[in-house]
Formats: structure tokens, C-alpha cells, sequence
């Protein structure tokens, strides 16, 4: 348990603005492509499911949907990192603003 602590005390310390820009990004991009790997697994696992077990307009319409469910979920996922930036940002300020009182 010791050990996992210190780990995350590590990864949560990573100043992204220190050290070699390659590393520091692919650092940051590996959660996402782990990500993304799950959800073409899913993808794949559910064509397989329906081309099986469905009828053959049920799989064209899998094939069919798979790129709408892919952009809302970037569009989904864009939004939620752009509001955890904002959030971010308020949550310094309000740090600085309790940390200026006497």
C-alpha cells in the first residue's frame, strides 16, 4: 500500500513544463490510448455479437453507427477536458484568494 502511495505521489508531480517535451507527451497520451483501445475492443466485440446473433441490416447498422458514437464521444470528451482546465483555473484562484487573507 506504501508503495502505491509513493507511486502516485510521483505521477502526480510531474511538472509538464520541465524535462523532454517527446517523453513528457507521450506520458500524458498513454491513458488515452489505452482509452481508445477499450473502445475499439467494444467496438469490435459488438459487431461480432450482432453479426452472430442478428440479422444482417442489425450488423449494417452497427457498422453504420460506430462513426456518430465516436465523434460524440470525442466531442464528450473534449468538452469534459476543457471543463476540468476551467475548473481547474477557478479552483487556483480560489486558493490564492484564501491564501491572501490574513
Amino acid at each position: 500500500m506504501n508503495t502505491f502511495k509513493m507511486r502516485f505521489e510521483k505521477i502526480s508531480k510531474i511538472d509538464m513544463s520541465q524535462g523532454q517535451p517527446l517523453k513528457l507527451i507521450t506520458l500524458f497520451a498513454i491513458p488515452l490510448m489505452i482509452g481508445n483501445l477499450f473502445q475499439m475492443f467494444y467496438n469490435m466485440v459488438d459487431t461480432m455479437v450482432v453479426g452472430k446473433c442478428v440479422s444482417t441490416t442489425a450488423l449494417a447498422s452497427v457498422g453504420e453507427t460506430t462513426p456518430v458514437v465516436d465523434l460524440l464521444l470525442g466531442l464528450v470528451i473534449g468538452l469534459s477536458n476543457g471543463l476540468s482546465i476551467v475548473i481547474a483555473q477557478r479552483l487556483v484562484q480560489m486558493t490564492r484568494h484564501l491564501l491572501k487573507k490574513p
